[in-house]
């Protein structure tokens, strides 16, 4: 198979844009939890699309519980922690309390998507 002059061109072209696509796919939403986050206390947190969530030490799950108001509850497997948090409007920053009236934080590892 030879490709030649504006065929190999528009090939690249195309292979360029799919990529550039795909790369605005893998990237986190700013507009919801899901992504990486650097926790108040302990390792990385990670929290995933299918509703948990883990650090390598604890894991559970999570649930947006109003979304007006971009609050999110994580239920802690290991300790019976119950984290109610507010993601801010850029997306960057987790901040709310857990049931024991302790404060919580996150902020978000790397960059997000705004749409």
């Amino acid at each position: 198979l030879l490709i030649g002059g504006n065929n190999m061109r528009s090939l690249v072209l195309a292979l360029l844009v799919a990529a550039s696509l795909f790369a605005q796919q893998a990237q986190p939403k700013c507009n919801d939890i899901i992504g990486e986050w650097k926790w108040f206390v302990g390792p990385q947190l990670t929290i995933s699309a299918d509703h948990s969530f883990t650090n390598g030490e604890n894991s559970g799950s999570w649930e947006l519980t109003n979304a007006s108001q971009r609050k999110y509850t994580l239920r802690w497997d290991v300790g019976g922690f119950v984290d109610e948090v507010i993601l801010s409007t850029d997306g960057k920053k987790l901040t709310g309390s857990n049931n024991q009236k302790n404060n919580v934080s996150g902020e978000r590892v790397g960059d997000c998507a705004n749409k």
